[in-house]
């Protein structure tokens, strides 16, 4: 053999990581250039191998090449690398090969292909290696015996979870380098649970308390005598025969399947050779199936990745002892510790903990079902009954499937089950596409769509008793639905509640389920829909989804294009959903998912098509609705409340502000209605020491009419002008009267506001200048007037302090135009310069027999009119609350000039 062919991958033994190791020896050929530049291309190859290991990654697969003259390697993390060699065609040794070895047999395969080969296995020593170019197998004396199979160019041998590929170049050296694979890298295996034969998860949340193990069910059955079945069809074109042993032993855990999760994640256990062991390293007499991703949620802290269902099989035992050997090594009973015996998930390079156990349950009576639903019996055809699930119409005798679906039997006691299989009759199966996969079958085409008759299905199973086996067969009669389009999923609806009842709905367009269709479908379904069934389903991501009640045919409109209700199916365009305020937020709260399934049947109630709607549901953040004023808030979460006059009343004692002024207008009537959003003063809050609501809280409608949602200050020295902590009453904020708000939005949306006097914080200063400049008249009289002061309110808004408005005829102002104004006085400073202001010295304005209006102003009587020196006068304004704005302006009393 031309070792220029040459090449191999071959896995060693019980190697949890590994970088690239290379061994060469050097047979130099004449043509050194042809030579130098394949073994440049090898090196790259073989580096870019180990580049990947020495970066932690590790081997997932390895397929040929497309003309089989290399490997491809793929990684779990990076890129795919080949190896190959330039070899000539018809050369021998010329295509890869891939060495492997059954899980279950330890028969030696070539590129997957049994060859007969049954290497002894030795942990001190690989299964096979290369002699004279023919592969050699380890024999049971710890030799080697050379076999017929040569060695190719490109080999793969695969054994206990390591790749060690070997090169033959061209120039007579080899290239040998050790790569992990997803065995190797296996750092924890962890029993989570078990699904039971209709697939289901159950949880080994907690050890039993008997050793801290987990606990399985199964059954042992023994037959002393030989045991023999036949299953045929009713043509018994088809039979099936088998037999169980005397003298045999059975573990039954029919369909049941180990649930583990695994380290790294990643990590792809379907690759992965496993068997359970006990701490003697003794087998199981259970066979474990190839394992499969599993994707369903499990009830306990394990990660919902790297999670994987491993199905378990009986396997059986022979002999005298049979029954004992089932007890002793695998459990019994538990009567006490020896009878548990526990067992850990076994890989070639890791081991789990001892901690799952078997327990021995009784033999019972068997019932099967399909898809999950009993079957009962409803008719006899001789002396063989025929069954329909308990799902099915009252006057249905058969049970009707999907187009494509799996159908799938189950037993009520799995461990008292040996073997099954379901037969159809081949003329069926064949026009009928049936297609048969251990307990699962499918339907996949039509073969009469216009009537659709059923057609019988015989499922059989083999039932073990304390008296010996039991062959059953039940028939089921199967109808396939007359589906014309899979369900079609339409774009998510986020609906969120708007405020009227009448706008309480929205609507979704069917096109894309029509659009879906071929022009031959649609004809179809115009001519066999008869009528569209709607449900409302909440999402329960640990278990099935449940159906919303109280929904029903009132919250649903079937559209045609203009938007008019329709029963005609070939006008229908669109579903429109009307929840009309009624959604119960208690039982369906607003946190979770929801989607709307149409069904579009026929006259049979065969479903023709259908959509599913997913759909979340909310009312609107109260933050939207809760829009605070800038004029109050000015973008923050603080507040400053100016008292205006719509909530002054002259018999009040309080002070009051209505909040509705420091929110936009579209909740005015919200904040009028208690129902609906209610503020409250933080009880907690302290004011120098004392609780606010001593101070200050909203007013229940008893001192002011029609303020309902203000601020009450009773103590107007302590709570006026200081940040009052405003909460909203989580127990009787509403939207639209009924639905509540998370605590969390009730929180985040608390304020704070101080309130304040529009005069108390406005301007009281002089007009012009640091002076005010008044002239003295001939009697010595100075007049102070609107002219010489400015005086604005909190919002720059300028008003007089002088009474400057008339009622009725009258000539001499008896009101303030301002509706703030209280009171104005006046004090001098300095009685030596500027004498006493008397109440009696303010004159409001007046006006003349024309119409002429002479400003107010306070008279100011110097003591020394010929002395011009400035003198302090203190202003003081009172509101109608009682507060006062008090300012200092500087006179100066000129004397008049003649």
């Amino acid at each position: 053999m031309n070792k220029k062919f040459l090449s191999a991958i071959l896995f060693g033994a019980l190697m949890v990581t590994s970088t690239g190791t290379f061994v060469s020896c050097k047979d130099y050929d004449d043509d050194i250039d042809n030579i130098n530049k394949e073994l440049t291309e090898i090196k790259s190859q073989i580096a870019a191998l180990e580049s990947a290991v020495n970066n932690g990654d590790y081997v997932t697969g390895i397929a040929p090449t497309a003309d089989g003259k290399g490997m491809i390697f793929t990684f779990s993390k990076g890129s795919p690398v080949t190896v190959t060699l330039n070899v000539k065609d018809g050369e021998p040794g010329e295509n890869a090969q891939k060495i492997t070895f059954d899980e279950k047999t330890g028969e030696m395969l070539v590129d997957n292909k049994p060859t007969g080969i049954f290497p002894a296995k030795d942990a001190e020593k690989a299964p096979v290696k290369i002699e004279g170019g023919y592969w050699a197998v380890l024999n049971d004396k710890g030799g080697y015996d050379v076999t017929e199979i040569p060695v190719s160019g490109v080999t793969a041998v695969v054994t206990d979870g390591i790749c060690t590929l070997t090169v033959f170049n061209v120039d007579g050296t080899t290239t040998v380098v050790k790569l992990p694979t997803t065995s190797s890298t296996i750092t924890e295996l962890e029993v989570v649970g078990y699904l039971d034969a209709k697939g289901d998860f159950t949880a080994f949340s907690n050890a039993s308390a008997h050793d801290n193990k987990y606990e399985m069910a199964y059954s042992a059955f023994y037959t002393a005598t030989k045991e023999s079945w036949e299953w045929v069809d009713v043509d018994k074109t088809q039979k099936v025969k088998g037999e169980i042993a005397a003298k045999t032993g059975v573990v039954s855990l029919a369909g049941q399947s180990l649930v583990i999760r695994v380290a790294p994640a990643s990590a792809d256990l379907s690759t992965v050779a496993m068997s359970l062991v006990n701490s003697k390293m003794d087998e199981a007499p259970v066979t474990l199936g190839t394992p499969e991703a599993f994707k369903g949620l499990v009830t306990r802290a394990a990660s919902a990745n790297g999670l994987w269902a491993i199905p378990l099989s009986s396997k059986e035992l022979t002999g005298l002892n049979a029954l004992t050997d089932l007890t002793e090594k695998f459990g019994g009973e538990i009567e006490g510790d020896e009878f548990n015996i526990a067992f850990a998930v076994k890989t070639p390079n890791f081991l789990s903990n001892f901690n799952l156990a078997f327990n021995k349950v009784d033999l019972g009576t068997v019932n099967a079902s399909l898809n999950k639903k009993a079957l009962v019996a409803v008719t006899q055809e001789g002396s063989t009954n025929v069954y329909k699930s308990t799902s099915g119409a009252e006057d249905n005798a058969y049970v009707i499937v999907k187009q494509g679906a799996t159908n799938t039997f189950t037993f009520n006691v799995p461990t008292s089950v040996y073997k099954s299989q379901i037969i159809v009759d081949e003329y069926m199966a064949q026009n009928w596409g049936v297609v048969i996969d251990g307990n699962s079958f499918t339907v996949n085409k039509y073969n009469d769509k216009q009537t659709i008759p059923s057609f019988p299905v015989y499922f059989n199973y083999i039932q073990l008793t304390e008296d010996g086996i039991k062959s059953v067969t039940q028939t089921v009669w199967v109808r396939m639905e007359r589906t014309i389009k899979e369900q079609v999923l339409l774009d998510p609806v986020n609906h969120i509640i708007p405020a009227k009842i009448a706008d309480d709905k929205f609507t979704v367009s069917l096109d894309k389920m029509f659009n879906e269709m071929t022009a031959e479908e649609r004809v179809n379904w115009n001519e066999f829909a008869d009528g569209v069934y709607t449900k409302l389903y909440k999402v329960n991501p640990n278990g099935e989804d449940t159906e919303v009640t109280g929904f029903d045919s009132d919250n649903m409109k079937y559209l045609d294009e203009s938007g008019k209700e329709t029963t005609s199916f070939t006008k229908l365009a669109s579903l429109q959903f009307i929840a009309n305020h009624e959604w119960n937020q208690a039982a369906n709260p607003f946190d979770k998912e929801y989607y709307i399934i149409s069904e579009f049947k026929d006259e049979n109630k065969d479903v023709l098509s259908s959509v599913k709607i997913p759909l979340t549901i909310g009312i609107p953040a109260l933050s939207t609705l809760l829009q605070k004023e800038q004029v109050v808030f000015g973008g923050t979460n603080n507040g400053t409340g100016v008292l205006n006059e719509m909530d002054y009343a002259s018999d009040n004692k309080a002070v009051f502000y209505s909040l509705k002024y420091a929110f936009k207008n579209q909740l005015k009537d919200a904040f009028e209605n208690s129902n609906n959003v209610k503020f409250i003063i933080d009880p907690q809050q302290k004011i120098e020491g004392k609780l606010v609501t001593t101070l200050a809280h909203m007013g229940a409608g008893d001192k002011r009419t029609g303020v309902n949602q203000a601020i009450v200050l009773d103590d107007t020295e302590k709570a006026y002008n200081t940040p009052i902590n405003i909460l909203i009453d989580g127990e009787t904020t509403k939207y639209v009267g009924k639905y509540t708000w998370s605590d969390k939005e009730i929180k985040d949306n608390a304020f704070t506001i101080k309130i304040v006097s529009p005069i108390e914080q406005g301007i009281v200063e002089a007009a012009t200048g640091d002076v005010i400049e008044v002239v003295a008249t001939e009697d010595g009289i100075a007049k102070l007037t609107d002219a010489d002061l400015t005086t604005k309110t909190y919002a720059k808004v300028e008003y007089n302090v002088f009474k400057d408005k008339f009622k009725d005829a009258e000539t001499t102002a008896t009101l303030w135009t301002s509706p703030y104004m209280k009171g104005i006085s006046f004090k001098s400073m300095n009685e030596n310069a500027i004498k006493a202001i008397a109440t009696d010295d303010i004159k409001p304005a007046t006006k003349d027999e024309n119409g002429a209006v002479t400003s107010g102003y306070v008279v100011l009587k110097p003591m020394n009119v010929a002395y011009e020196g400035t003198t302090e006068v203190e202003v003081k304004v009172t509101d109608v609350w009682g507060y006062a704005k008090a300012a200092t302006v500087k006179v100066k009393v000129l004397a008049e000039k003649k």
